[in-house]
């Protein structure tokens, strides 16, 4: 009809811009089930053909063509409200509203007649239950989606927003004063915020992996190990179904899951010391081979330098010998007498392995 509302045509396109003509969609009957469907396939046709469809209410007389039973019936009082000459003709009324030729409104208005009742308090549980934890891009979409599904309006997501937030983003979302008053410019305001935030923590975390390799190795190591030995009571069941008895095994199944700090565990203990023991690839704490500070199972480091010719010796090279000089000396000092009489002393913390006679006299 040509009694719509007056509106001030936008110019011609220029000649050059031509429209992709697609089909049109299938009818709408009213069933809700096929609501969204209709909807998408007019906004492809508007998007499609935009010289075609760049007033509103061309758009809506065109989805008007498609609506039957049901749809049908419902468009004709919504005719009421953008046609002048039959709104005069049934109601006496000459002013219209004009929200109503917007395709705004017309879109909103099916909705809120022909949208399933069931999809609508799905989405007004999940608009309660909705809560930011880490993506704020999830939370945004998930707030613009649930306001076109459950039609609530600006006051009620600038609520859900502020209820919403972590707590990092709630407190920086409080000293905006300024907020715009238009919800979606808040909404693409919170998103910049929440960028920045999360692009601030993704940096620390990576600068807290490149200061301390070794710590994350650790913790790394130690996740692994606690997940396949939960329960620290069954390392004696588990010790005695390995292949080895050794003290070394033992020892290592007892070593505490917890993280060690390196300046406690290391402490007392000179810089040339250190480093000896590292050029040596021994343990830095306890100067002995065949392991790291960080599984040693010695309580306190050993400050003193190991004897320049303490080591351990194979059952080929008098291993019994030295046991048996231990057991000798169980019941007394901890001493031994060399064959010129002077006395030896025996350091307590020493190997057991060590030999007793590659020892300084005093």
């Amino acid at each position: 009809m040509v009694d719509d509302l007056d509106r001030n045509r936008p110019p011609a396109p220029a000649k050059n811009e031509k429209d992709r003509k697609i089909s049109d969609p299938k009818p709408f009957k009213g069933d809700p089930k096929d609501l969204d469907r209709f909807l998408i396939h007019l906004e492809n046709k508007f998007s499609a053909e935009p010289n075609r469809f760049k007033e509103d209410i061309i758009k809506i007389r065109f989805a008007a063509q498609l609506l039957e039973d049901k749809a049908h019936r419902w468009y004709k009082s919504y005719h009421l409200q953008i046609s002048e000459k039959d709104a005069y003709r049934v109601r006496g009324v000459r002013q219209l509203d004009p929200r109503y030729a917007t395709w705004e409104r017309f879109e909103a208005s099916l909705r809120t007649s022909f949208g399933e009742r069931i999809t609508r308090d799905s989405a007004v549980t999940e608009w309660l239950n909705l809560r930011h934890t880490d993506s704020i891009d999830d939370y945004i979409d998930s707030i613009t989606r649930l306001m076109w599904e459950t039609g609530y309006d600006g006051k009620t997501a600038e609520d859900k927003i502020k209820r919403g937030l972590n707590d990092e983003l709630s407190k920086d979302w409080s000293k905006v004063f300024n907020k715009p008053k238009d919800i979606g410019e808040q909404l693409m305001l919170l998103r910049q915020m929440g960028h920045d935030i999360e692009e601030h923590a993704k940096e620390r975390k990576a600068q807290n992996a490149h200061r301390n390799p070794r710590q994350h190795q650790q913790q790394q190591q130690q996740q692994g190990s606690g997940n396949k030995n939960p329960d620290k009571n069954s390392n004696t069941s588990g010790q005695s179904k390995g292949k080895g008895k050794g003290k070394g095994k033992g020892k290592e199944k007892k070593e505490p899951s917890e993280r060690k700090d390196k300046e406690e565990e290391l402490k007392g203990i000179s810089k040339e010391v250190l480093n000896e023991r590292a050029k040596d690839g021994n343990c830095l704490k306890c100067g002995k081979a065949g392991h790291k500070w960080f599984d040693c199972w010695c309580k306190a480091p050993v400050t003193s330098r190991v004897v320049a010719g303490a080591k351990r010796k194979g059952k080929d090279s008098g291993e019994g010998e030295s046991k048996k000089a231990k057991g000798a000396s169980a019941s007394t000092e901890p001493t031994a007498t060399a064959a010129s009489g002077r006395i030896i002393e025996i350091p307590e913390d020493l190997d057991d392995d060590l030999d007793l006679w590659e020892l300084p006299l005093v």
